[in-house]
């Protein structure tokens, strides 16, 4: 449960900062999407359950606030959750490479069904203008940015889930912890 809490606040975070913040320090329009990094960062983290969580709720935070239809960027969102978590059997906490693969591919993949469902299914086919224009530097400062976000999560996830805490899976090494107390 304090996954879910503390993913709804930093999404609620991020989302401010995204809004407020980075508004004012991008005027172009094009800049690093928090929102998404917390999604795949929550899904390497912890699995399908709270990454699909943090990635609806990012969805419909946008939606909410900045669309006229409310579930595509949810449903976008969720499915890159869902997609993000596969990876998670790659990644340890100590890894750089694989949350950066994972954040770039996955801006590319939300800008390209986010240009699908907004653009090309209303007629508008300048594909090579959205990928120059927004694409590309999106997926840059996203990628950047998103690892900051991956250092704060991995710090975030050692202080609240300290080694001590942390369930033990294996039934092999609970028993021989059972049998060291003995």
């Amino acid at each position: 449960m304090k996954r879910y809490i503390s993913a709804f606040f930093l999404i609620l975070f991020l989302f401010l900062l995204e809004t407020a913040v980075l508004k004012r320090i991008f005027p172009s329009g094009v800049m690093p999407d928090l929102l998404l990094s917390a999604t795949c960062i929550y899904a390497l983290l912890y699995g399908r359950g709270p990454g699909m969580f943090a990635g609806v709720m990012s969805g419909l935070l946008i939606d909410i606030m900045f669309f006229d239809v409310i579930g595509i960027n949810a449903l976008i969102y969720l499915l890159i959750g869902y997609t993000c978590a596969l990876f998670r059997k790659y990644y340890s906490k100590n890894d750089i490479v694989v949350p950066f693969i994972v954040l770039a591919s996955a801006d590319l993949v939300q800008l390209t069904l986010f240009y699908v469902f907004s653009y090309l299914l209303r007629g508008r086919l300048a594909f090579l203008s959205y990928l120059v224009n927004i694409i590309i530097p999106d997926l840059i400062y996203t990628a950047v940015f998103g690892m900051l976000i991956v250092l704060f999560a991995v710090w975030l996830d050692r202080k609240m889930y300290p080694v001590s805490d942390k369930p033990i899976e294996d039934e092999k090494q609970r028993k021989k912890e059972a049998e060291g107390m003995q």
